[in-house]
């Protein structure tokens, strides 16, 4: 995953609505979204290199009404994965399996961050009231990462329109701050969508400065990301392979799309749709 935008209103209509795309080779070998058969309650896309995953989420477990959504990023700076490194997908399922509190998971991580490649990962948890009002929701957000300003730091999430690629949580390459001007803009999902395939380039000067060759800085800066053909591949292997769209009622409805692009052409032609729809919890 390379491109996270999301707008966060914990009290408002809509809590939560979040629009990412996943950069990767195409060789590597991928399953759509789906309900995971090993892992109960959980439904994501799935890395089937290393088991993990780069944005899913864990429905509510039995009589605590709490359901996680995690999503990752990898930081781009130049260096290369520590030997024996751990597949960052793990982290997202690892949090989204753990019986502890979002805060003492990712605090727990932090003494073994140097084993991941360079990361920034998102979650968020939110409970229906089930005892009260049925439409009263709580929602929260953090992310940690092993690289950048916040490096080892569990931070809040404050409310408002928030962006992630391959930097610090925030960081305004031109990448995001470009999905963060479309979320100000509107949530509705064909206007996210447009923003997320959009393969306009990023001018040389406005290109970040990340360690790598320049012409493959400037391959991997539109938002939807495919290999040059002239006047020779960059990135000849590695592209935008999916796109996502989730987004939570304050009832706790939630909907997870995602669209899976053809790797052989250069627009985002889709090859594959899920959807995903979880009614809101009902009042006990």
């Amino acid at each position: 995953m390379c491109l996270i935008g999301f707008t966060f209103d914990p009290s408002g209509a809509q809590p939560l609505v979040l629009a990412s795309n996943r950069d990767e080779f195409f060789s590597r070998p991928t399953r759509t979204a789906h309900w995971w058969r090993d892992l109960a309650g959980v439904y994501g896309g799935r890395d089937e290199s290393a088991g993990g995953s780069w944005l899913a989420l864990q429905t509510p477990r039995a009589g605590n009404g709490k359901l996680r959504l995690a999503a990752l990023t990898n930081f781009r700076d130049g260096r290369g994965a520590p030997a024996q490194a751990i597949s960052r997908g793990a982290l997202v399922t690892g949090v989204l399996q753990s019986a502890h509190s979002v805060p003492d998971t990712l605090n727990a991580l932090v003494p073994d961050l140097d084993r991941y490649a360079g990361f920034s990962l998102l979650v968020f948890e939110w409970t229906a009231g089930l005892a009260a009002a049925p439409a009263a929701l709580q929602l929260q957000g953090w992310h940690l990462s092993n690289q950048g300003r916040y490096r080892a730091q569990v931070c809040s999430i404050e409310p408002g329109v928030h962006a992630l690629s391959n930097a610090s949580f925030d960081e305004p390459w031109p990448k995001s701050t470009r999905l963060i001007a479309a979320l100000q803009a509107g949530t509705a999902e064909p206007h996210l969508l447009s923003a997320l395939t959009s393969a306009a380039p990023v001018a040389a000067a406005d290109l970040p400065a990340t360690g790598i060759d320049a012409a493959v800085e400037a391959a991997l800066s539109s938002s939807f990301i495919r290999p040059p053909t002239t006047p020779a591949p960059a990135l000849p292997d590695y592209g935008t392979r999916s796109s996502s769209v989730v987004t939570l009622s304050a009832d706790g409805a939630v909907q997870f799309r995602q669209w899976t692009w053809d790797t052989t052409v250069t627009e985002a032609r889709a090859s594959h749709q899920q959807s995903m729809f979880l009614q809101p919890a009902q009042p006990a």
